[in-house]
C-alpha cells in the first residue's frame, strides 16, 4: 500500500487577553481524514479538486488525505479507524466489509456503471480479444474493487476461464503488462492513451461492453461507524461539498483539467479532454443504483457468504447528503 500525507490542519496559538473576542474564540476547522485509491484518476480525486479549489475550506473542514491501491486496502484503513471517510470502493467490496462485521456505511454513491475502464494487452501479443483470454493472466486493481467486478464479468461474458491477479494500481499493472509478467492490465481512461497513440498495447475489453452494471454503482463513499456516530455533522456538510464540487469541475473544465494534468504530466492536453467522454457527469451521482445487482455480485464473487437480511440492506446505508 503506498501512502502519501497531507495535512492542512493550522490551529490558533493561544490568543492575549488583549485580543478581539472574535479571535479569541474562534476554533479550528473541522478536520476528515480520507482514504483516496489510485490516485491521479478523474474520479478519485474529486475531493482534492475541492480542496485545492478551497471548497471544503470555505466550509470549515480540513482534509487529511492517505492515497491507497484501491479495494482491500481502502476498506481495511478505513475499518481501523484509520481514516474517517473512503472514496470511490468497489461497492461488493464495502457489502463484504460490512457482512463480516466492519463498522462501515455507505454514505453516497461514486460511480455508476464503468464507461472508464478497459482492458489491453501488448501490441506483439497474440490475443486479440477477450475470446483468446482462456487460461491467461487478466489483471484487477484488488479483490473487491470495482475492476475486480468487471474484469470477472468480462470473462464471463466471453465464455473464458482467465487467471485474475491483483496488480495494484495503473502504473505497477503497466508495468507488469510491458515486461510480460502479465497478458492483460486494465487502466482508466486517459492513462495508457500514450501507450495507444504509439502503438504499443491494444485494448481487448471495455468496461461499457457491460450491459447489467450501466445503471449499477459500482464503487462508493463509505464511512467509519464511530466519525458517523460523533461527527454526522461534518460527515453531512462534507458531502454537500463533494457534491458541489462535482458541479464544479464539469462547469470549470479549463480549471479542473488543467489541474488533472498536474497530477497526471505523463497525459497530453489532448488526451485529457477525450477522457471527459469516459467519465459523464452523470456516472458521478451520489445516488447508489442497482444496490440488488451489487448484492448478487457479492454472493456470486463471495464477498460473503450468504445473502444480507432486509434490515442488514437498510442498515449498511447512512446517507448524510443525497444532493444533486
Amino acid at each position: 500500500m503506498t501512502f502519501t500525507r497531507r495535512s492542512l490542519v493550522a490551529g490558533l496559538a493561544a490568543a492575549p487577553l488583549s485580543l478581539p473576542a472574535f479571535i479569541r474564540s474562534a476554533r479550528a476547522d473541522d478536520l476528515i481524514r480520507l482514504a483516496v485509491p489510485q490516485k491521479g484518476n478523474w474520479d478519485s480525486m474529486v475531493v482534492v479538486q475541492g480542496d485545492e479549489q478551497g471548497l471544503f475550506k470555505k466550509a470549515g473542514i480540513d482534509l487529511d488525505i492517505t492515497y491507497t491501491s484501491g479495494g482491500s486496502d481502502t476498506i481495511q484503513v478505513a475499518a481501523t479507524g484509520g481514516v474517517d471517510i473512503a472514496m470511490a470502493t468497489g461497492t461488493t467490496a464495502v457489502i463484504g466489509a460490512f457482512a463480516h462485521g466492519a463498522p462501515v456505511r455507505i454514505i453516497s454513491g461514486q460511480f455508476t456503471g464503468a464507461p472508464d475502464l478497459y482492458w489491453y494487452v501488448r501490441a506483439d501479443s497474440p490475443i486479440k480479444s477477450m475470446a483468446d483470454m482462456n487460461g491467461k493472466t487478466m489483471g484487477f486493481s484488488r479483490p473487491g474493487s470495482s475492476t475486480f467486478v468487471v474484469s470477472h464479468l468480462l470473462a464471463k461474458r466471453a465464455n473464458v476461464t482467465a487467471n485474475f491477479v491483483s496488480a495494484g494500481e495503473q502504473s505497477a499493472t503497466r508495468t507488469m503488462v510491458m515486461s510480460g509478467q502479465l497478458d492483460a492490465g486494465w487502466a482508466s481512461a486517459p492513462n495508457g492513451f500514450d501507450l495507444l497513440g504509439d502503438k504499443k498495447i491494444r485494448v481487448i475489453a471495455r468496461g461499457s461492453e457491460v450491459p447489467e452494471i450501466r445503471n449499477q454503482t459500482i464503487r462508493v463513499n463509505f464511512s467509519n461507524q464511530k466519525f458517523l456516530a460523533d461527527k454526522r455533522d461534518v460527515a453531512s456538510r462534507f458531502n454537500k461539498i463533494y457534491a458541489q464540487t462535482i458541479d464544479w469541475m464539469y462547469a470549470d473544465t479549463k480549471d479542473s483539467l488543467k489541474r488533472y494534468l498536474g497530477w497526471n504530466p505523463a497525459i497530453s492536453q489532448a488526451a485529457a479532454q477525450q477522457a471527459l467522454s469516459y467519465f459523464p457527469k452523470a456516472a458521478l451521482s451520489l445516488t447508489v443504483s442497482g444496490f440488488d445487482l451489487s448484492l448478487e455480485d457479492a454472493l456470486t464473487y463471495k464477498s460473503i457468504e450468504r445473502p444480507l437480511t432486509s434490515d442488514q440492506s437498510k442498515e449498511i446505508f447512512s446517507v448524510v447528503y443525497a444532493g444533486r
